[in-house]
This record gives C-alpha cells, structure tokens and sequence, in this order.
C-alpha cells in the first residue's frame, strides 16, 4: 500500500487496514499517517499508530500535535507519548 492508501485507511478509521502498515512515512504535503489520525480526530487510530511505533514529527504547517486534536482523550493520549 503506498502512502496515499495508508493516509485514506487513518482518515477513515480503517484499523485492520492500519495495523499493516508503516506508521512514520510522510506523504506529498508532509502528512504522516499519525497527523492524519490527529486531524481526523481518530483516537483508536492514533493509539495504535503511537504503539506500533509511529513518531511525533513536526506537522508541516509549524502547528503541535496538541493544537490539532480536538479531543480531551486525543490530546491525553498524545500527551502520555511525549506530546508537548
């Protein structure tokens, strides 16, 4: 699966999907699967992301993991991997 499929199974909540794949890779614009997860607001997805292995790399528009989740879980689970 290339970058854009991993990007589309995070945007939708596709667990089984996500479990295969590797978390870190940025597509085009600077989007890593766990970015996508953060934007779309997919807690479940983030987790398993964050388990697997997935890093906290910059967002490529200058903003933090933190200011993008919208959710009180999101933002503690972020939180709990370093997220600052």
């Amino acid at each position: 699966m290339d970058i854009e499929g991993i990007i589309w199974a995070v945007k939708n909540g596709d667990l089984k999907s996500i479990q295969e794949l590797s978390q870190s890779c940025p597509d085009k614009y600077g989007v890593t699967p766990l970015l996508a997860a953060v934007y779309e607001d997919h807690v479940a997805c983030a987790k398993l992301l964050l388990n697997k292995g997935a890093k906290l790399l910059d967002p490529p528009d200058g903003s933090s993991y933190l200011d993008i989740a919208r959710s009180p879980n999101l933002q503690k689970l972020l939180r709990d991997h370093g997220a600052v």
